[in-house]
This record gives structure tokens, sequence and C-alpha cells, in this order.
């Protein structure tokens, strides 16, 4: 029988998933958080929320993720800050009829 090894996502103690954040002491913090993020990306017309069951018969629902941080003062080590990202996966879309144009900033030496 071969042994099975669980291991952590990341290294860093400060960088969880929502399963794990939602049981620290300081959930309401991570909650707060995940409000600013999807309101911010509501905000910005990234993507409205509406209904699952108004999806239409055949359209895709892409997979995501959150992604929590706690970001930490250097000399006290004092939790300041808690982020939550929504990361969807982006690699279930179809160019065409998922989107229309891709962007990625790019700096040249020359510029640089």
């Amino acid at each position: 029988m071969q042994e099975l090894h669980a291991c952590a996502a990341s290294a860093n103690p400060d960088t969880t998933y929502l399963h794990e954040a939602m049981q620290q002491p300081d959930r309401e913090q991570f909650l707060h958080a995940m409000n600013q993020e999807v309101n911010g990306h509501v905000k910005n017309k990234n993507f409205s929320i509406f209904p699952r069951l108004s999806v239409p018969e055949g359209a895709p629902v892409l997979p995501s993720v959150w992604a929590m941080k706690q970001k930490r003062r250097i000399n006290t080590r004092e939790v300041y800050k808690w982020k939550a990202r929504l990361n969807v996966d982006g690699s279930k879309q179809v160019a065409g009829q998922d989107y229309g144009q891709t962007y990625a900033l790019m700096a040249s030496w020359s510029s640089i």
C-alpha cells in the first residue's frame, strides 16, 4: 500500500484558501475583504452578479477560487491588512465567444 501525503498550497501561513480563512479568529476581516473585492469588480464593470438559475442552458459558468492573504508589518509581525482575491479559471473561456480581446502590459528594456 502506498502512503498518501497532503501538502499545503503555500508554505506561507499568511496565504490561505477560503475554507482555511473561515476557520480563523479573524474571519470577519476576511469577509470584509471579500466584499470589497466583489464590490470593486462590480463597480469597475468587470462582471455582473445575477442568479445562477438565470444562466442560459449550455452557457459556461467559469470555476473560481478565493485566495486570502494577511499582510504583516516587518518589524512587529502585526497583521495590518486582510486581502481577498477572486481568481477565475480563464482557461475555460473560448476566444471570440467569451471575450473579444486580451491585454498584457509589457515593458521593453529601451523604455526602462
